[in-house]
């Protein structure tokens, strides 16, 4: 048979095992999650299902045609997993909040030094004390004992990552510090491997040993710092000179396979390089939201289910059914659970963490997985493992995975949200604006409008940290206005955390290029506005608001002070216009009132039905002042009742000497302009201080 021809049945068998493996895995998956099992069970039970112990078992023939033995036909499937847990980790590392680990560091490298320690001499014990014929040679019992004590300190990373997704517990600041403690634990794991192996081939251990620990502490000391700049220094480049979601998702994908390739030259395990590139994209200015939704999906629907089904296609649940293989299996997971779980307690006592705490990092890092398997693999084509002691630890990796999940979710149950966590938790799950801004557009010329423009930009810099572009276009014809532009970027260079990007250019048509910049993956434009005879804002204002793909906050009028914020509000769930009156609160150290209008007649209602409307504004005035209080804690609501809601809030922004009042704009595209809603217009056209109105497109 020709070259061509065996290629073209290699990938028509590939072909097959992957269409079969995502299709059973989903279905196991769904089936699962429906029964309260993460999805991770069923997409591990699919490997077993379609493996030796069923398949294998039940119809040979079937199971030996599409899994072939020949190494280049598993090498592809191999390849495709491998792809798959790379993503897996880099999704992982989008999740972790650096700096929550960082101010945790302490305490996750003391839990992470127990963790490992206590299932090393554990397994250093028993791999000494078990009987000669649980061993391949037991002339190298030593290595046996060192290559079991490795086995028995690894966690699964991968699999931890999806059960906490799997569990919605992966955002928890403790779901965060038991992936970091994980990350630890078996980058130590590979590094002692290496040292293992290297005593197998019949080296010292010493040089490959201390080779991965250099290598480990280059890659993650260059990764940390100049590493961090260059990430973000991409994903800026990429959105100014390509922008959309797309173009982040494949500069993304570059890195985590950039980073793995970069591990694995220096000898470690290629997962850590996509993990840290996963973490430095996230922590990125530049990095959207829907950037990891969509790889989100693309892992845990496509290349996630591949991977975890690849590695159940090892197990052979048959091999551990002699009576003597089974005694010392039960032996082996009793000491490697118990000796996790003791070792994670004692770290996590003395890191200061709580009882519930210490049960559900115990209980999560126990889980060994797809790791537990490579490891045991390594050992077997090493010759330190015996075929009984191989099948042992790979029913230890699966068991673990299958108990795990249940345990974990009831052990979270048991820990509470502090209100930080809550708050933030509650931001995250409600796609909170305020926490998904990283970049702001701010076209400016100049002028006491552009001045108001620049005050507010910093006032927002003091509160959150985001990517500050500012455009200036000249049409030529424009006089001299004061402040200048140069003169305000000067102040906002000086005033921003990080220097704003200045884009300078010359034209006669500043919407179509304001517009044209607004669609490169903007959160917000902020817009100064002044009023032409007979409209509520000037022409080019108008048409930016038509056509705008991002929201706009436009303010109308100079505003020299900033001491009381009025913020009218119907109601409405849309979040993005009391946050940013919220934030400014905090930053300019105003006050904030929200205010709420009941449009009722005099002697319209009775008092019983009066008094039940009350209520409903005052827990409508509630929810909208929770979701202000995450930002600033000095907010004030209030209730009042008047026939014509626009009147009474004219009245009182203008009796009580408000400096700005926000509100929320519906944008209407009619007859060639934006129309705000009836209420929006009557009141920017009868309020006399400054308004800003928030637009969501």
């Amino acid at each position: 048979m020709n070259t061509s021809a065996l290629g073209h049945h290699a990938l028509l068998i590939l072909l097959l095992q992957i269409a079969i493996m995502v299709g059973l895995a989903r279905i196991l998956g769904e089936l699962a999650r429906r029964a309260g099992w993460p999805s991770v069970v069923g997409e591990l039970l699919c490997g077993i299902l379609l493996g030796p112990t069923i398949l294998g078992k039940l119809w040979p023939d079937a199971n030996a045609w599409l899994f072939p033995g020949d190494p280049a036909q598993t090498a592809l499937l191999t390849a495709v997993g491998r792809l798959g847990v790379l993503l897996l980790l880099l999704v992982t590392g989008l999740e972790i909040d650096l700096g929550l680990i960082l101010r945790r560091g302490p305490r996750v490298l003391q839990v992470s030094l127990w963790g490992t320690l206590v299932p090393i001499l554990c397994g250093l014990a028993l791999g000494l004390s078990m009987p000669d014929y649980m061993l391949q040679n037991p002339a190298k019992r030593w290595l046996f004992a060192l290559f079991l004590a490795v086995a028995m300190s690894i966690s699964a990373l991968a699999v931890l990552a999806k059960i906490l997704f799997d569990i919605q517990s992966m955002q928890r600041e403790l779901g965060q510090t038991m992936v970091a403690i994980a990350m630890t634990e078996d980058l130590v794991g590979w590094i002692s491997l290496s040292a293992v192996v290297a005593l197998a081939a019949g080296e010292l251990a010493t040089g490959p040993a201390l080779q991965a620990i250099g290598g480990a502490l280059l890659f993650l000391g260059l990764a940390f710092t100049a590493g961090r700049w260059l990430v973000d220094r991409l994903l800026t480049w990429t959105d100014d000179r390509v922008g959309g979601v797309s173009s982040q998702i494949s500069a993304v994908i570059a890195l985590a396979m950039l980073g793995a390739a970069a591990t694995h030259a220096l000898r470690l395990e290629p997962m850590l390089g996509a993990l840290v590139a996963g973490i430095l994209a996230g922590q990125s200015r530049r990095f959207q939201a829907e950037t990891e939704h969509s790889l989100k999906l693309l892992v845990t629907a496509f290349l996630g289910p591949i991977f975890f089904a690849s590695a159940g296609l090892k197990v052979d649940l048959l091999k551990v059914i002699n009576p003597t293989v089974f005694g010392w299996g039960l032996v082996i997971f009793a000491m490697a659970c118990f000796c996790k779980l003791a070792g994670v307690a004692l770290g996590g006592w003395l890191a200061g963490f709580s009882g519930p705490e210490r049960v559900a990092m115990g209980l999560g890092l126990n889980a060994r997985g797809s790791m537990e398997i490579i490891v045991a693999t390594v050992g077997l084509n090493l010759a330190i493992l015996s075929v009984e002691t191989y099948s042992i630890l790979v029913l230890l990796a699966m068991s673990t995975c299958l108990f795990t999940p249940p345990l974990l979710r009831w052990a979270f149950q048991r820990i509470p949200l502090n209100k930080a966590e809550k708050d933030r938790l509650h931001m995250e799950r409600h796609n909170s604006f305020w926490r998904g801004l990283r970049r702001v557009l701010v076209p400016l010329r100049g002028g006491p409008h552009a001045a108001t423009m620049a005050q507010l930009v910093i006032w927002l810099n003091q509160v959150k940290s985001f990517d500050c572009t500012l455009l200036n276009i000249q049409t030529g014809s424009e006089q001299e206005l004061q402040p200048t532009f140069a003169q305000l970027s000067l102040q906002l260079h000086a005033n921003l955390r990080v220097a704003p990007t200045v884009k300078k250019t010359r034209s006669t048509h500043p919407v179509e290029l304001i517009l044209r910049e607004s669609g490169r993956g903007y959160e917000l434009m902020l817009l100064g506005a002044s009023q032409d005879p007979g409209s509520l804002f000037n022409d080019l204002t108008d048409r930016i608001l038509h056509d705008a793909p991002c929201p706009i906050a436009v303010v109308r009028g100079p505003m020299p002070k900033l001491e009381k914020i009025l913020l009218p509000t119907a109601g409405t769930a849309d979040s993005a216009v009391v946050e940013l009156a919220a934030a400014l609160s905090a930053a300019s150290g105003a006050s904030l009132t929200i205010l709420h209008v009941l449009e009722i007649e005099d002697h319209e209602f009775e008092p019983r039905s009066l008094e039940r409307l009350d209520k409903v504004a005052d827990s409508l005035l509630q929810q909208q002042a929770e979701v202000a209080q995450r930002l600033c804690p000095d907010v004030q609501v209030r209730l009042t009742h008047a026939a014509q809601s626009d009147t009474a809030i004219v009245r009182i922004a203008s009796e009580e000497g408000y400096d700005l009042v926000i509100m929320r704009g519906v944008l209407r595209r009619t007859l060639g302009r934006a129309f705000l809603g009836h209420r929006a217009e009557r009141l920017l056209a009868r309020t006399s201080c400054p308004v800003m109105v928030v637009c969501n497109t």
